[in-house]
């Protein structure tokens, strides 16, 4: 096996083999007890869709290599890649698979939530319409119109190291885009937030806020579908962080509005932005959460997803 499927090996299933066992799983997100230092809550995730870990506690993240380096200190590069090589074959690991999409780390990698375009060798190939087969299918798997994603996002076609990729491209209020596949979740350029306005350059009376831009898509469906017991029924600008560490930003931004609703996620992060958001303006935002009180996000509310009890 040569690196880059080493890197492919599942992280769950070389955890589970060295006896780290997972608390609490979430549609392909697994969090443990830090294997790398003593803790009661856990602070240790791993994306699957990526084959990437982060712990929260040392703000530190990266692929297969990188944790089986730290667990085994003593061990030389060399050694790492055989042990990792001889596990996989003796064990019947699990494989991430269309490498393709899938971006390699460099032993910096940061979640989903926190990941930006750090590397300095990204170029972009081209911006066009969405045409993509995987990336179209992607759309669909989530449960949101084609012809909705293409009305409000373009694919990006975009080279790393001299590895090429594409993605779902989500423009910000500063030219740089949310780009995003199956596999991975990154920015390309200056990470803000995105705002979409009904009738450019003036702001309406009534905004939506939302956490991504999957939630937003969302929104736009149960308004296709008249779902009203999601949506409200006026027409109205949208705003979405990107990331809730976007927050600051968006806060003087929210100034221009009359009435605020906040479509933000069911999770403490979520409702920690909402929060914020309803003490800034405490005559104009709303927590509409409570639409979809069952689900994490607009996304699972669309697809049918429930919060799994604890």
């Amino acid at each position: 096996m040569n690196i880059e499927e080493i890197k492919t090996i599942s992280l769950v299933d070389f955890l589970s083999h060295h006896s780290y066992k997972c608390t609490r799983s979430y549609r392909k997100r697994y969090w443990y007890l830090s294997p790398l230092h003593e803790e009661k809550e856990a602070s240790f995730k791993v994306d699957l869709d990526c084959n990437m870990w982060y712990d929260f506690a040392e703000g530190k993240g990266g692929n297969i290599i990188n944790l089986a380096q730290r667990l085994y200190p003593n061990l030389t590069p060399h050694e790492i890649l055989r042990m990792l090589e001889q596990e996989a074959q003796n064990y019947s690991y699990s494989y991430i698979k269309d490498l393709s999409a899938v971006p390699q780390s460099d032993g910096n990698w940061q979640p989903r939530e926190k990941q930006q375009d750090q590397e300095h060798g990204t170029a972009v190939s081209s911006v066009t319409g969405l045409s993509h087969y995987n990336l179209l299918n992607y759309i669909s798997s989530r449960g949101i119109d084609v012809e909705i994603a293409k009305k409000y996002c373009q694919q990006v076609n975009y080279n790393v190291n001299g590895k090429n990729y594409y993605a779902i491209a989500f423009y910000n209020t500063e030219k740089g885009m949310e780009a995003r596949n199956k596999y991975c979740k990154r920015c390309i350029g200056v990470k803000t937030y995105s705002a979409i306005l009904m009738d450019p350059p003036r702001h309406s009376q009534r905004c939506c806020v939302f956490e991504g831009f999957f939630d937003f898509l969302s929104y736009a469906m149960f308004r296709q579908l008249q779902n009203f017991g999601i949506c409200i029924e006026t027409e109205c600008d949208y705003i979405v962080l990107n990331s809730v560490s976007n927050l600051h930003k968006v806060i003087p931004y929210l100034n221009y509005y009359r009435y605020i609703h906040c479509y933000l996620d069911n999770d403490k992060a979520g409702k920690k932005a909402t929060h914020t958001i309803v003490l800034n303006y405490p005559e104009k935002a709303t927590d509409e959460s409570f639409r979809y009180e069952k689900y994490k996000d607009l996304n699972d509310a669309l697809t049918g997803k429930a919060i799994e009890p604890h």
